[in-house]
């Protein structure tokens, strides 16, 4: 709640309104409690109602007796539908417990177990409601029954019969308007349809009205021109003051043993049923539904020209009576934190905390259909009111328009916005290549903020200074294992004309908040990633920054049906290059030179000390000192590197053979060639004697002063976040600061504004460079995996990406 800006403290209500301990202005609740406050709070003549029953010493309840109320309730719900008029009657504590009356009655009428509902839909939280209710996401970690409980597309009457067909469906359980779902509204005589299956197949049809019946769409109950077998009531049944639901049924579906075997302590509750009852005397009278129409009529009136007026903030608005549902358009400006408020579905969470907080008026995103704001005032809302919501309606939807997001965020995060409404940033305008062939695939690319202060650029209405953000960004990110899609690309375009496609998917963690995680939370994290891009339709997958490191190699804490790579292969290959281009392959001067490698034992550092040593005078590997392995594992590496040097006949090795090499080798001293440090000591005089720096560790934030180098050093940084230290020496370093394990792909193509991390058009990360060209090869099988990664197979990962045009890139910052 404090996230979003919905904090408050609400001591008092009345009518449509709510009210703070500050007396002020109320606030205007179009919500309406999700449907369950028909006339609002406190309405007089039930809360008389209710000081009258207790005056009088009325029962409550007493079990097992039967008590007046219940059964003048009964009467009067069972004469609301022709179907049910001469039927019975069960009550229930809640609506999601009238789901669960609804399907042991009919399990035990038909001898059949399984139950169908419609995808999207919402029933309630219980253990077989929750079952039936059509949203995943609600149904991780409890061990929902998949097996008797089946879904089908709402409005796809194929599709339902096709579930009925096998004549093992229980009863089907359906909204007719749903409600979470986003306000769907049925196609014409989809009911109809149903109902006529659910005779074909033999099986019972149950309408949930919890949320739609009661007037809410200006009858008494949504469902028309059909015969439900069991209907679902509760919410409005209670008035806003007691919690109760009804399941009403056709006398044909009653059982002996169902009643004889269902009861519940509070269900048949005198006073309960008391309020019940006032509240449908209250709703069923004539003049009240007169004014619940007149009502709804004008909230359409108010509301239907704002979709014309602004077609790019409102993608659609639909719904009946008072409840409705306006379904906004993607957030999108190119910044990846807009994309992933609305692709997370926290936009509609904003739009709602800007109305509450600049208009104060309370309305409700839905729960299972993103971007979608609730719209449900009581039914005893004015017209006044209703002109008061839609002049706030109106100014968020300018907002929305105008793409003024920093303006609408800044009423939710409490942090000063540092710019209301950003221009495109001014970027060199190429036109995207323009796909001619076949679709090749669909990349999913998995990334995440490498620091804090990336939280301002990917979302940069806010200063990353701005302690207010800072710790509102904390809270956004804690204990959340969510991921988003953050952008989609345009088609990137072979030489043939062929093209794929590709989507970054970000979670909002940072390197240590990745590393902090258990083994489970890693794993969880990591089906999170893969199940979106699998949502996405990606036929494979690359792993970016540390969710590599963090399954080690990619080994570890997946299990994807996607093929994926680490993109480690094509990253060491790259910034090899990269060292090579930096000397114009001058192989005969780099023979005289030392170059250190720091994180040799990773699978980029290892790839990179294989794919160099041989090209210069010394090399020192440089590990974790504070690692107890570290000088074994190094020791390993280099008799490793020494055999590369030696033996292999991959591209690399035959380019130059290593003198320096075959003669130590012939000696007792070859260790003076690859020298591993086994101290501090030894770390930093190979730093401060080294001409060449490769940097692939994972490090977590910037550890290394440029003052720790030999002066006019080429470090080539591949770590992310960077090893270096360098922008605390920006105009005057001592090295030459080489930001390494890039490539350059077409100028027409970039990710976004915020282009992964900032950088040029056409200029990305190499990781991300070999999931697009194993996307493009149809690649069937996961690559880069492990630390022992094969020199061959990176090889012929760069050739392929060569093939496709990309490029290597050396992006020096500093060069004096």
């Amino acid at each position: 709640m404090d996230l979003v800006g919905f904090d408050r403290d609400f001591v008092r209500a009345e009518g449509a309104c709510l009210y703070t301990d500050d007396d002020a202005s109320p606030y205007l609740d179009f919500s309406s409690q999700y449907g369950c406050l028909p006339f609002g709070y406190n309405d007089a003549d039930i809360i008389g109602f209710i000081e009258s029953f207790f005056r009088n010493q009325q029962l409550s309840f007493a079990q097992p007796f039967q008590l007046p109320y219940p059964e003048k309730l009964a009467e009067r719900l069972l004469a609301l539908s022709e179907a049910t008029h001469n039927g019975y009657c069960v009550f229930a504590n809640s609506g999601a417990e009238t789901v669960e009356v609804a399907i042991k009655l009919a399990r035990q009428k038909t001898g059949r177990a399984r139950i169908a509902s419609a995808d999207n839909s919402f029933h309630g939280k219980t253990n077989a409601a929750l079952a039936c209710t059509g949203n995943p996401a609600y149904h991780e970690g409890f061990f929902v029954d998949e097996e008797r409980f089946v879904k089908f597309p709402y409005n796809d009457i194929a599709a339902l019969e096709e579930t009925l067909a096998g004549e093992d469906v229980a009863a089907v359980i359906i909204e007719p308007i749903q409600g979470e779902g986003g306000v769907i509204m049925p196609a014409a005589d989809y009911l109809v349809q149903v109902k006529a299956l659910c005779l074909r197949y033999g099986s019972l049809l149950i309408v949930d009205e919890i949320q739609t019946g009661l007037m809410r769409t200006g009858r008494m109950l949504a469902h028309q021109d059909i015969e439900p077998d069991i209907i679902l009531l509760a919410k409005a049944l209670g008035a806003g003051v007691v919690p109760i639901g009804a399941c009403l049924m056709a006398r044909h579906v009653w059982t002996q043993e169902f009643g004889r075997l269902h009861s519940s302590t509070f269900a048949n509750n005198n006073f309960t049923c008391a309020v019940a009852l006032q509240a449908i005397e209250k709703l069923d009278a004539p003049a009240f539904g007169e004014t619940v129409l007149d009502r709804a009529v004008y909230l359409r009136e108010r509301l239907t020209p704002l979709r014309a007026r602004y077609p790019r903030a409102i993608k659609s608005l639909h719904g009946d009576g008072l409840m409705y549902a306006l379904h906004l358009h993607d957030w999108c400006d190119g910044y990846y934190f807009t994309n992933v408020l609305s692709e997370s579905g926290m936009a509609a969470s904003f739009a709602c905390a800007y109305l509450l907080n600049r208009h104060r008026v309370l309305v409700l995103p839905t729960l299972n259909n993103r971007n979608v704001i609730r719209i449900q005032p009581p039914l005893i809302v004015s017209r006044a009111q209703i002109d008061q919501f839609a002049a706030g309606l109106d100014d968020l939807c300018q907002l929305l328009e105008q793409k003024r997001f920093g303006e609408l965020a800044g009423a939710v995060i409490p942090a000063e916005p540092v710019c209301m409404r950003l221009p495109r940033a001014a970027r060199t305008q190429v036109a995207a290549a323009t796909p001619g062939g076949k679709f090749l695939g669909r990349f999913a690319f998995f990334v995440h903020p490498l620091e804090i202060g990336g939280y301002g650029d990917i979302f940069p209405y806010f200063s990353a200074q701005d302690p207010d953000f800072l710790r509102w960004v904390k809270r956004y990110k804690k204990g959340t294992l969510d991921v988003s899609v953050c952008h989609r690309s345009a088609p990137i375009v072979n030489s043939n004309g062929d093209y794929v496609e590709g989507v970054l998917i970000t979670a909002a963690l940072l390197p240590q908040d990745l590393l902090s995680l258990n083994a489970d939370n890693k794993a969880r994290l990591m089906r999170n990633y893969v199940r979106t891009a699998e949502q996405v339709g990606a036929s494979y997958c690359g792993l970016g920054a540390f969710t590599s490191i963090i399954t080690d190699s990619g080994l570890r804490h997946i299990d994807s049906p996607i093929p994926y790579t680490t993109g480690n292969g094509l990253t060491a290959r790259m910034t090899i290059e990269s060292v090579l281009e930096y000397f114009r392959h001058d192989y005969l001067t780099m023979r005289g030179l030392e170059l250190s490698i720091l994180g040799p034992c990773g699978s980029i550092g290892r790839l990179c000390l294989l794919g160099l040593a041989p090209f210069f005078r010394k090399v020192h590997l440089l590990g974790n000192l504070r690692n107890p392995t570290n000088q074994g594992a190094c020791e390993q590496v280099a008799d490793e590197a020494l055999h590369h040097a030696l033996y292999a006949r991959d591209g690399l090795a035959t380019r130059v053979r290593a003198p320096a090499a075959v003669n130590m080798v012939q000696q007792p001293s070859w260790q003076d060639w690859l020298c591993v440090a086994r101290s501090q000591a030894d770390f930093d005089r190979a730093l401060k004697q080294s001409d060449v720096v490769v940097s692939a560790t994972s490090g977590t934030h910037p550890g290394i002063s440029v003052d720790s180098f030999k002066r006019s050093a080429a470090v080539f940084d591949i770590s992310r976040p960077a090893d270096v230290r360098w922008r605390q020496h920006q105009g005057d370093s001592p090295i030459n600061y080489v930001e390494a394990g890039l490539c350059r792909l077409n100028d027409s193509l970039w990710f976004g504004e915020n282009n992964v991390m900032g950088m040029p058009r056409g200029i990305s990360l190499a990781c991300l460079g070999e999931t697009i060209v194993h996307t493009m090869a149809g690649a069937r099988d996961n690559h880069s995996l492990s630390r022992n990664l094969d020199m061959a197979e990176a090889e012929r990962i760069f050739e392929c990406a060569v093939g496709y045009g990309f490029r290597p890139l050396m992006e020096q910052h500093y060069d004096h």
